[in-house]
């Protein structure tokens, strides 16, 4: 861990995670345009697609993401239908000499999907592009909405991957943000996943949320040691109720956090589970402040520019 070299890369600065970034959407950009850009890709590209999922079961009222609470599945069969028509149209634009090396599922919660919809997914995807022999398939998962029969179905449809959404563990911090998860229906979850050959686990974590603390953050991030991932993955709460209507159902708003992420990857190392949490703990540190234990997020208003997605190694705990 460099703190010099995590200030350089925390500044305000558009977060780089689609093309084009996020202040660039607009009306402007339309079909014409999508398709002048997908003939203009380099000769033998490699490809990465990403397919998202804008449905839940449940508001977590600090979600910043596009979805919506579907309570019947009748929508997401809808969108399916639209989805499919979308691939055939990029997939008509894309020589087969593209090759896919990366698919990512995201939401929303992907898990939504029925059991036969996943594979099914999968499979027109990989009908209608050049999807590489090894391709990583990584999809976000939310653990309240996972079976064994869902499990088994992203093992068929060839999954790798599996993002556990946490946040955290701590109840005062989940009954705040209506999310709540024990760690033992996520352990479960992860346990299920690698029973059926998903061995590579990424876990999600947000920090900024109302009632954190140093010591909560740390409570939990020793907890997400003990499932032994192979990254952990730490977003900045943005709280925008102006812009997201159900972040005012937050009953105490933290001060401004930007939307920035931290990807630390576990290494091998000899230190103590203490000192392991300790050690990420500081790494969410430095990029932004925590309050000590028992002190309370003070109330602020918007939030900057999201700040650039920054990778931190950390010796943490064994890859796998």
């Amino acid at each position: 861990m460099n703190p010099e070299l995590v200030k350089r890369y925390s500044g305000a600065v558009p977060r780089y995670t689609s093309y084009p970034t996020a202040p660039h959407f607009s009306d402007e950009v339309g079909a014409a345009q999508y398709a002048s850009w997908l003939a203009m890709l380099p000769e033998q590209a490699r490809l990465s697609l990403y397919i998202h999922i804008p449905f839940c079961s449940a508001l977590c009222w600090y979600c910043g993401c596009s979805t919506k609470v579907a309570n019947r599945y009748e929508p997401v069969a809808s969108y399916l239908s639209s989805l499919r028509s979308e691939i055939a149209n990029v997939a008509a634009r894309v020589p087969a000499s593209h090759s896919v090396t990366h698919v990512h599922w995201g939401g929303g919660s992907p898990n939504i999907l029925t059991p036969d919809d996943i594979p099914a997914l999968a499979e027109t995807t990989r009908r209608s592009f050049n999807v590489a022999e090894g391709a990583e398939f990584a999809v976000e998962i939310d653990p309240r909405g996972l079976d064994r029969e869902r499990v088994a179905a992203f093992a068929r449809a060839g999954v790798t991957r599996a993002s556990i959404g946490v946040q955290d563990f701590d109840e005062t911090v989940q009954s705040a943000i209506n999310r709540r998860q024990s760690f033992a229906l996520t352990q479960a979850a992860v346990e299920a996943l690698r029973e059926h050959g998903i061995g590579a686990i990424n876990i999600d974590l947000v920090y900024g949320l109302p009632h954190q603390t140093r010591d909560s953050v740390e409570a939990t991030v020793s907890k997400v040691l003990a499932l032994e991932p192979s990254r952990i993955a730490a977003f900045g709460y943005a709280h925008l109720p102006a812009r997201l209507k159900h972040q005012a159902l937050i009953d105490e708003a933290p001060r401004a956090m930007c939307a920035s992420a931290s990807i630390i990857t576990p290494a091998p190392t000899t230190r103590s589970p203490a000192a392991q949490s300790t050690a990420i703990s500081k790494a969410i540190r430095l990029t932004r402040p925590m309050p000590s234990s028992g002190s309370a997020l003070p109330r602020s208003a918007g939030c900057p520019k999201a700040t650039f997605r920054t990778a931190l190694p950390c010796p943490t705990t064994t890859a796998s």
